[in-house]
């Protein structure tokens, strides 16, 4: 405290109101710097999210169509109309397993990799199952391509169409955790800046405080003490305060300036009773 006092009154206010600045400067720093990770990780749940989610969209479209395209296979009997319809299903069933490869890169919980797995070997199977249907289909076996599309094709079909439910399933409730985690962060920065703000406010008042301690209440004693040496009152005595700074100084010119006038006065008397 002494050395503060010392301090010149410039290098006072500097250093106050200095401190002050920094604090409500680290305060936005630390809450800008946690909305950002609020926003990079909102953005990150949303691409990740909705790319899961119209992956596997895309994943059910194109396996509802190749179902129904084997249907419009046994309907049809110009070979060449067959052919065409079976480079489009081979065309969609590459799509589905490039969507299957983009599910299996996405770096998710194990949980999340073992549904695709599952999702991926009863596609597989459902694929071979397929050309099967295709080959017989061609052949102008149609009841028995019906039959594998009636019975395990149809499991293997609603099985397909669950694990895609569960996993859009989880998709969403990871969703939601994210944001409920996000929401906590953002509250987290809020109550961290409130706090900043508290504390800095705290701080002021302190330093408000000192600073009237220090400058303020001496100036004021020794504005005080010159109104009633101006009506001639030299009885006061300034309060003996070694400091280095401009009150300091003040306060010492002003001791030595009364006890000159008294001084001065003395002589006066002392003079006026000689003659």
């Amino acid at each position: 405290m002494k050395y503060f006092i010392n301090l010149s009154t410039r290098t006072k206010l500097f250093f106050s109101f200095g401190l002050i600045w920094l604090m409500f400067l680290v305060g936005i720093i630390i809450a800008y710097n946690g909305l950002q990770q609020t926003i990079q990780s909102e953005k990150e749940l949303h691409d990740l999210h909705f790319k899961i989610a119209l992956d596997l969209r895309s994943l059910r479209s194109h396996q509802n169509f190749n179902r129904a395209a084997i249907l419009d296979m046994m309907l049809i009997k110009n070979d060449a109309e067959q052919t065409a319809i079976e480079n489009t299903i081979n065309e969609r069933t590459q799509t589905i397993n490039d969507i299957l490869l983009n599910l299996s890169k996405i770096n998710m919980e194990q949980q999340f990799q073992g549904k695709i797995k599952e999702l991926k070997d009863n596609i597989r199977v459902y694929q071979e199952e397929r050309k099967k249907e295709i080959t017989l289909v061609k052949e102008g076996k149609i009841e028995a391509a019906l039959k594998i599309g009636t019975s395990s094709q149809k499991v293997l079909f609603e099985k397909i169409r669950t694990i895609e439910t569960e996993l859009g399933d989880k998709a969403e409730k990871d969703a939601d955790e994210q944001l409920v985690s996000d929401s906590q962060n953002a509250d987290f920065v809020i109550l961290l800046f409130v706090i900043f703000g508290i504390v800095t406010l705290v701080f002021s008042l302190i330093i408000i405080l000192i600073m009237n301690r220090t400058i303020a209440s001496p100036l004021n004693e020794m504005a005080v003490i010159a109104s009633r040496i101006a009506s001639g009152d030299l009885s006061m005595e300034l309060s003996k305060k070694e400091r280095k700074d401009e009150v300091g100084s003040l306060n010492l010119a002003f001791s030595k300036m009364i006890e000159k006038l008294r001084n001065s006065i003395k002589d006066i008397i002392e003079g006026v009773n000689l003659l």
